[in-house]
């Protein structure tokens, strides 16, 4: 394409405002492989809020040294280089590690349910798991304490119920506590269970009762982890106003989540649990932990090991006033240009990216570094 007056395309008509620049576009990038081979996948980078080249070049001057004047005599170019510098705004993994001089990854977490893991806790204590995501952790006391249990029901008010009301579950809560369950309707015929209704309160029987539960025959949920399950057998029936009670006993050793021990939204996914500083324990103590992991694929960054980043560049413009230029920069050299910003901050974070044009010459004789094309 040599020779082609490119006057053929300018206004000539003097000063253009569509000439003017106010410049848009999008970003891509084609990383090459650890030996500089072109993968053909190109990676969109997002907003990025400026991009500027900049074309540097190298000189010697020789001036003479034959008068005081010493003019200019000669000056000749010994280097010219190319090198766009991009500030990018979006922290997607890939583009991070180009911010961070680094290689992606992804780490993986398979599920698990971890029970009675042994630590040395003291008050004041931060405990990292090496887990990402933690759920439903407990804390007990390696030594002593007991489990928590859930007795038998008794009736103690009886009008004829002669069905069997039978406990069962596990009780989370933290103090021993007196349930009663009172019958607020007969099944409807004798031996099937449908039409029986109940309620329940704690602490006292003459405490304020749940809303009305239908029976259903199987294990019923009501609180703290506790089941009830109301039955009958051939010929038997409940008895309106019945009540039945038991006593639900809470471990001991457990420590309290929220008053011993923390669990923070953004501490447990990173596998964090904070002991607190009032925690009912002493230096030093031995506890068992129980807690959930839940699977997952997490990108990771390896920053500052890349040893070098090459890769093709591809800019496609689309600005609010001016020509439309694409450009392609066949073979960038990229690092990062100064700080990270942003992980904590006030505002919206950035970080700046320089790409070194290199010569590609063997592939594109005529335009060994880049090149623009005014598309519009």
């Amino acid at each position: 394409m040599k020779g082609i007056d490119l006057q053929l395309f300018a206004n000539k008509s003097g000063s253009n405002a569509e000439d003017l620049m106010l410049g848009a576009g999008a970003v891509y990038f084609e990383r090459f492989t650890k030996q500089g081979e072109p993968t053909g996948i190109f990676h969109h980078c997002g907003n990025v809020d400026s991009f500027n080249l900049t074309t540097e070049v190298t000189s010697v001057q020789k001036n003479s040294s034959m008068n005081s004047a010493r003019e200019l005599m000669a000056e000749d170019t010994t280097q010219v280089a190319a090198r766009v510098t991009m500030a990018f705004t979006e922290y997607d993994p890939t583009n991070l590690a180009l911010g961070l001089y680094g290689e992606t990854g992804v780490e993986t977490q398979e599920a698990q349910t971890i029970t009675d893991e042994p630590h040395t806790i003291s008050p004041d204590f931060v405990l990292r798991l090496p887990h990402y995501n933690i759920e439903n952790v407990q804390i007990k006391l390696a030594t002593g304490g007991s489990e928590a249990t859930i007795s038998a029901a008794t009736l103690t008010t009886s009008n004829g119920s002669d069905g069997t009301l039978a406990t069962g579950g596990t009780f989370t809560g933290t103090e021993t506590t007196e349930y009663f369950i009172r019958i607020t309707a007969a099944n409807t015929d004798a031996g099937t269970i449908a039409g029986c209704k109940f309620q329940w309160t704690k602490g006292s029987i003459a405490g304020v009762y749940s809303a009305e539960i239908e029976a259903t025959g199987a294990a019923q949920s009501i609180e703290n982890g506790i089941t009830v399950q109301l039955t009958v057998a051939a010929g038997q029936s409940f008895a309106a106003n019945d009540i039945y009670t038991f006593t639900a006993t809470a471990a001991t050793g457990q420590l309290l989540k929220g008053k011993d021990y923390y669990v923070y939204e953004a501490e447990a996914r990173a596998g964090v649990v904070n002991i607190s500083k009032n925690a009912s324990i002493a230096e030093n103590t031995q506890v068992k932990l129980s807690y959930n992991v839940p699977e997952g694929r997490y990108p990771k960054i390896m920053g500052a090991n890349a040893g070098r980043i090459e890769g093709r560049l591809l800019f496609i413009g689309d600005p609010n006033r001016g020509p439309c230029y694409n450009g392609e920069f066949w073979k960038c050299s990229v690092k990062p240009n100064g700080d990270l910003s942003g992980l904590i901050g006030t505002d919206y974070g950035t970080y700046e990216i320089q790409a070194t044009c290199m010569s590609d010459r063997q592939n594109h004789p005529d335009e060994p570094f880049y090149k623009l094309v005014k598309v519009r």
